[in-house]
């Protein structure tokens, strides 16, 4: 299944559709099929080296210390430092990124990190930012923190709204275009990722598939239908269907058997935004946060992703298996690490730095976007994970506000010369094989990332329930809807009044 060249660039031409706005619940027109609520236009061609002059300035090795906080605990992907998380690969662009910068200012750049403890707003993220604006201290410059803290910060004043700040031009293509749209609420933008980011790549969702397999039980050309736009949930399904077999004989089916797709239960949110639905959204016309969970499309893509999981072809595996074949949920399950590479499924469906794990075992696989809910779709759109995603915010206290604005633009010129191609190099690069025909899926996905601010703001934890009803096998998410859509909505609308009061200061 080797794309050429012609067709590889096609692919890109063809799937890099970004749609255009759509709203449910805040007075706005009828919904394009698949729509992007964020309202995003294609992301500018090149590298922007032609709108982009370095600074020729000395700033006499000031010391710009950047905040990083994360979940992950031992070797976990930092932004601004070596990450020591066995990929020497990323660790040498972060150091030569790093370099550029600091030979082209005249700075030091130095990195601060913790990890977090809680995905409710932590102590480590949230808190210290909060006690930060509260003291007046500015020991940082800017921060790297989970999209939980992000979130909190912005709402409560914490943060500098990043359209302020000048020399930093968040149109330029080494940000990314669709986090800054979908951030901006009420004209006021305080966080935001790029191409600095190592870990907005391990964060997207991707459906990983085992070639060997697919050649075995005659699966259609996985890339030539992501390349027409014709990845559908339906095509999933045929070919997930394919797939189950009773490995042990014991006639029951659990982590000893073989299966069409093995996902995870934040799946379900990649099916969501996958169908071009969110959460929550902000309105262009308004600039309030709405939910945009009441929508058919968001029911259609439940009902049919939730009762197909039922079959035997499927296996959620954050279960733990007992004796007797019955199964408990448990979230530290991680069946899939050894299940996949051990050729026991077709499809994984999680967050591409967990299918990065498997570029060192026998197992062939390619990479694909998580599909569409149909072919009138406009484009495919890959959900981030609120867990592992993490984002660029500056402290509302400033040493040097526009001086930070300076720096930052320059690392993001610097990053998108060294950090896209080494995290490509990484994941498509193991000791076994290479799979350059993934290669135009990750272009790709650099470009449809689908940032739900529903998800990192939890909104009466309406998001949750998309997660618990999944697990339970309940695929009527319209009844769900309307049990809780009414606290959730007034959620939203405290965020939109504390964001009112942030504007009007």
């Amino acid at each position: 299944m080797t794309i050429p060249f012609r067709r590889r660039a096609a692919l890109l031409l063809c799937l890099s559709l970004l749609s255009g706005a759509f709203f449910a619940g805040c007075g706005a027109s009828t919904p394009t099929p698949g729509a992007d609520p964020s309202a995003v236009s294609s992301l500018p061609e090149g590298t922007g080296e032609e709108s982009f002059s370095l600074p020729e300035e000395d700033l006499e090795n000031y010391e710009f210390t950047v905040y990083e906080v994360g979940f992950r605990t031992g070797g976990y992907i930092n932004d601004f430092a070596d990450s020591g998380s066995g990929a020497p690969v990323l660790d040498r662009a972060i150091r030569e990124r790093n370099a550029a910068v600091e030979a082209s200012l005249r700075v030091r750049l130095s990195a601060v990190q913790k990890n977090a403890t809680s995905t409710t707003g932590s102590a480590q993220g949230y808190g210290e930012l909060q006690k930060l604006r509260a003291t007046g201290d500015a020991p940082y410059d800017a921060a790297v923190l989970p999209a939980y803290d992000t979130a909190k910060n912005a709402a409560g004043g914490d943060l500098t709204d990043l359209l302020t700040v000048s020399g930093l031009n968040v149109n330029s293509p080494w940000w990314d275009r669709r986090s800054v749209d979908a951030f901006t609420v009420k004209g006021m933008l305080f966080f935001m990722t790029g191409d600095f980011s190592l870990d907005i790549f391990d964060a997207t969702a991707v459906i990983a598939f085992n070639k060997k397999l697919a050649n075995e039980r005659g699966v259609p050309d996985l890339y030539a239908l992501a390349e027409s736009g014709k990845w559908t949930i339906d095509r999933w399904m045929e070919a997930t269907a394919l797939i189950s077999e009773d490995l042990d004989g014991d006639s029951r089916f659990t982590d000893r058997d073989r299966y069409g797709s093995i996902v995870c239960d934040d799946s379900i949110y990649a099916v969501v935004n996958g169908a071009g639905e969110r959460c929550a959204a902000v309105d262009p016309a308004s600039g309030d946060l709405c939910l945009t969970l009441g929508t058919e499309r968001t029911a259609a893509a439940f009902r049919r992703y939730v009762e197909f999981s039922r079959q035997n072809c499927v296996l959620r595996f954050q279960q733990k298996f007992n004796q007797d074949g019955t199964a408990v949920n448990n979230s530290a399950s991680y069946h899939d690490r050894t299940m996949f590479p051990d050729d026991q499924a077709l499809f994984l469906i999680a967050p591409l730095g967990e299918v990065s794990l498997f570029r060192d075992t026998d197992t062939p696989y390619g990479i694909l976007p998580v599909f569409k809910l149909d072919e009138e779709q406009e484009s495919y759109q890959a959900n981030v994970s609120p867990f592992n995603a993490r984002f660029l915010c500056v402290p509302a206290v400033q040493k040097e506000k526009d001086l930070a604005g300076r720096i930052l633009e320059t690392i993001g010129y610097f990053s998108s010369q060294f950090i896209p191609s080494a995290y490509y190099e990484k994941t498509l690069t193991g000791s076994k094989a290479r799979d350059g025909e993934s290669r135009p899926i990750l272009e790709l996905l650099r470009v449809s990332r689908a940032f739900d601010l529903g998800l990192f703001y939890q909104p009466a934890d309406i998001n949750k329930q998309l997660i618990y009803r999944f697990r339970q096998g309940d695929s009527d998410w319209t009844s769900v809807y309307a049990a809780y859509s009414e606290p959730a909505a007034a959620a939203l609308e405290k965020i939109d009044l504390a964001f009112e009061v942030l504007k009007k200061k």
